[in-house]
């Protein structure tokens, strides 16, 4: 810090200038995460792909080394039925070496919940010849 004594008349009409700042963290979102296609099984968790994950927004002043930490994520599909475009909702989402920012949840709109396909189990029962085609199963 460098003192500055200002002596005379203009010391009387001197005005400090500082630039406004703010407070407010900044938010990051995570962008490329993918929900993995499930077959029908009764419940809503869902499975996520982080393989292409980052982080959108600026971190080069509140937080440069801000990674992403999904090791305890969890997400769910809105519903349990089989269909296209189903919601997934996301939490446990941090940031490590966060800074000053923050890290919105993200919600994604494209999960698939594929039918489950059908299976019959049929056993034949035995029978003696006796000339028709009819059968017990």
């Amino acid at each position: 810090m460098k003192k500055v004594t200002i002596n005379g008349l203009i010391a009387g009409l001197l005005f400090l200038v500082c630039p406004s700042f703010s407070s407010a963290a900044t938010v990051l979102t995570v962008t490329g995460v993918v929900v993995v296609p499930k077959v029908y099984d009764g419940n809503t968790t869902a499975t996520l792909d982080f393989s292409s994950a980052s982080l959108a927004g600026d971190t080069s002043v509140d937080c440069p080394a801000a990674t992403l930490n999904y090791g305890s994520y969890s997400a769910a599909f809105n519903t349990q039925t089989a269909g296209t475009g189903r919601t997934v909702t996301v939490s446990g989402l941090t940031l490590n070496n966060s800074g000053a920012c923050s890290l919105t949840q993200p919600t994604l709109n494209d999960g698939i919940i594929n039918q489950k396909p059908a299976s019959v189990v049929a056993a034949g029962v035995n029978k003696v010849y006796n000339a028709n085609t009819a059968a017990t199963v």
